[in-house]
C-alpha cells in the first residue's frame, strides 16, 4: 500500500509540476541525461532561443545537437535503461501530440508502473496492485506537462557551457563521443554509434545510461489500458488507505 502511495504520489506531482519551469522534472528524462538540459532548461516566460544555441550547437557538438532535435518534437519514443548503484532502471516518454503523453518506468526490483496522460483522464496503471487509478485532467494540463518535456534550449546558458569531441571506447567499442562540461571538471559523457551516428550511452560519474529506443515516431501500444486490471480513482485509493490506517490504530491502542 505504501508503495502505490508512493506511486501515485509521484505520478499527481509530475502533473502538478507541468506548469512550473521544471529544471528537469520529468521522469521519462533519466536524471542522468539531464545534467546538460537542467542548466538550459527554457523557462515559459523567457524569449525562446533554441533555434539561436542550436546554430551554436551544430558547431561545438553536431551529434548532440540531433539528439537535442530529436527531443524538441513529437511524436516521440524514448526509452532508457539506467544502471546505478541500487540497479537496473528503465523509463521511458511517448509524446503522441501535444495533448497525450505517457511515461513508464520499471524499477530496480521489477516493478512496472505508467501513467497516461490524456486531455480528459489521467490514468496511473500499477501492475503489482493490477489497478489502473484514475483521475480527472484538463486539455491545458496535459499540453503543459508536453510542453515541459520536449527540451528548449537557451542559447546564453549553452555558449557558457565547455565542449569536447573525439573518439573513444566504451565497454571496449569505439564510439564517437561528445563531452559537455556544464561546470568545470564535472563532465556528461555522450557516445555515439561510429557509423549510424545515433546515440547509445550517456555516461557521468554516478551512472550510465543506455538509449534503448529515440526516434519521432508513435509507440501506439504505451497508450493502451490493461484490458484484466480493476479500475479506482485516486480519491477512492487514499480514503481507502486513511480507513485502513485508522483502523490499525485503533488495534494498536
Amino acid at each position: 500500500m505504501k508503495k502505490t502511495a508512493y506511486i501515485l504520489a509521484a505520478a499527481m506531482l509530475i502533473a502538478a509540476l507541468s506548469g512550473c519551469n521544471s529544471s528537469s522534472g520529468n521522469d521519462g528524462e533519466p536524471a542522468e541525461t539531464t545534467k546538460v538540459t537542467q542548466v538550459a532548461f527554457q523557462a515559459e516566460e523567457k524569449e525562446d532561443t533554441t533555434e539561436e544555441a542550436l546554430v551554436f550547437l551544430k558547431e561545438q557538438v553536431p551529434l548532440f545537437s540531433k539528439y537535442l532535435e530529436t527531443r524538441m518534437q513529437y511524436p516521440l519514443s524514448f526509452e532508457t535503461e539506467t544502471v546505478t548503484d541500487e540497479g537496473t532502471v528503465t523509463t521511458a516518454i511517448y509524446i503522441k501530440d501535444e495533448k497525450n503523453m505517457c511515461h513508464a518506468s520499471v524499477d530496480a526490483l521489477g516493478n512496472y508502473s505508467a501513467s497516461i496522460y490524456t486531455p480528459e483522464m489521467t490514468y496511473i496503471i500499477v501492475e503489482a496492485d493490477k489497478t489502473i487509478y484514475t483521475k480527472e485532467a484538463t486539455e491545458e494540463d496535459v499540453k503543459k506537462l508536453v510542453a515541459n518535456n520536449l527540451l528548449k534550449i537557451d542559447a546564453d546558458e549553452a555558449k557558457e557551457m565547455s565542449y569536447v569531441t573525439d573518439f573513444d571506447y566504451f565497454n571496449d567499442v569505439l564510439y564517437k563521443h561528445e563531452i559537455i562540461y556544464t561546470e568545470p571538471g564535472v563532465p556528461t559523457n555522450y557516445y555515439f554509434d561510429e557509423q549510424t551516428e545515433e546515440l547509445v550511452y550517456i555516461s557521468t560519474e554516478k551512472s550510465t545510461t543506455k538509449i534503448i529506443k529515440l526516434n519521432n515516431e508513435v509507440t501506439e501500444s504505451a497508450f493502451e489500458l490493461p484490458a484484466d486490471y480493476k479500475t479506482m480513482t485516486v480519491s477512492e485509493y487514499y480514503e481507502q488507505l486513511e480507513a485502513e490506517q485508522a483502523a490499525q490504530t485503533a488495534d494498536a491502542e
